[in-house]
């Protein structure tokens, strides 16, 4: 008997995806792409920011540690074995919103 056959996926997703932010991931398959989505749904204390309202997106770059990081995009991983792997194998996700800054454009001050 193969392998495949003996393993059963959702007794072997629970034994991988042990991360407590595991949780919060989803493939998403659309278009005809794979990517990797992180909702962060949890109630925060007043004054600290959440993830982006839609969600976080995996991207890959191959200038980043170890390839993998969070960013308001997402890459394609082509299926969704590959982006299982790919949530397995990333840092944990962070707070992508954009920085707001505030700059006084009056030239008379």
């Amino acid at each position: 008997m193969e392998i495949a056959e003996q393993i059963n996926v959702e007794e072997l997703l629970k034994l991988v995806m042990t991360r407590p932010w595991h949780k919060g991931c989803e493939i998403i398959q659309e278009d005809g792409k794979v990517k990797v989505k992180y909702e962060d749904n949890t109630e925060h204390p007043p004054g600290l920011r959440k993830m982006p309202k839609g969600g976080t997106f995996m991207s890959s770059n191959s200038r980043v540690e170890n390839g993998l990081f969070w960013d308001i995009g997402s890459d394609d991983f082509g299926s969704p074995e590959k982006a299982l792997l790919a949530i397995l194998q990333s840092p944990e996700p962070v707070d992508v919103n954009p920085q707001t800054f505030s700059f006084n454009l009056n030239k008379d001050k």
